[in-house]
């Protein structure tokens, strides 16, 4: 049986119509990539008693030297488990093992003596928000990176006085109290067989947010104080 010619003729426009629509693709339209990266920002502090520098290796991934009482660089990474390996000048090459939630900003102490360590992680702030600091003030958080067993108070004196409490344990952290800006003399009591004072000097500035690590031995007691922003 013979197809009529009016139905050959559509069998013909609708093949053509359909030529002409697998041709016209929306080249405005993203493609959806195979895989989503997320990123976490990390942080280095290096309180290790005894150790000397630390290199540090992320995952493979060589970061640098950082010494005894100083920070690495502000580092972006792929968030989820990290193993950081570390090359002691004086101490065992040692791994610890974390890991960097999606979108969080760390610092990471490590804290301890050569031969006996550990890594401490310290939320600060989500990556894409900005510190959240009073208005006209500095945020001021204490933390004990001294391997001693010991309690440490904080003695605050300067435009403003205060005292961060007692932080009485390693890898411990006072509250965060806010403080007006300007020069501080910040008085450090050690209780360990006999009490000992030091005193330390710096200076506050309006719109940051601040940890004060006390660290090292008793009878070589430092100070410093790192910007987390």
């Amino acid at each position: 049986m013979k197809i009529p010619d009016k139905v050959k003729i559509l069998m013909v426009l609708c093949s053509g119509f359909l030529f002409f629509t697998s041709g016209c693709v929306d080249t405005s339209v993203q493609t959806i990539p195979d895989k989503i990266v997320y990123h976490s920002q990390l942080q280095f502090t290096n309180l290790v008693t005894g150790a000397g520098t630390a290199t540090l290796t992320l995952n493979g991934q060589l970061i640098g030297d950082v010494g005894f009482g100083e920070e690495s660089s502000n580092l972006t990474v792929q968030s989820g488990s990290k193993t950081l390996s570390v090359n002691y000048a004086n101490a065992a090459q040692q791994d610890y093992l974390f890991s960097a939630d999606v979108d969080y900003k760390y610092r990471v102490f490590l804290i301890g003596t050569a031969s006996s360590s550990d890594l401490v992680r310290n939320t600060q702030r989500y990556i894409f928000a900005t510190p959240n600091v009073p208005s006209g003030s500095a945020l001021v958080t204490f933390f004990d990176g001294s391997p001693v067993d010991t309690v440490i108070s904080t003695d605050i004196t300067g435009p403003q006085t205060g005292n961060a409490g007692t932080i009485s344990v390693l890898g411990d952290f006072s509250s965060t109290t806010a403080f007006v800006p300007g020069d501080y003399s910040i008085a450090i009591t050690v209780a360990y067989v006999d009490t000992v004072t030091q005193t330390f000097n710096y200076t506050l500035a309006a719109g940051h947010k601040y940890t004060a690590v006390v660290y090292d031995t008793l009878s070589t007691l430092k100070f410093n104080v790192f910007t987390d922003d």
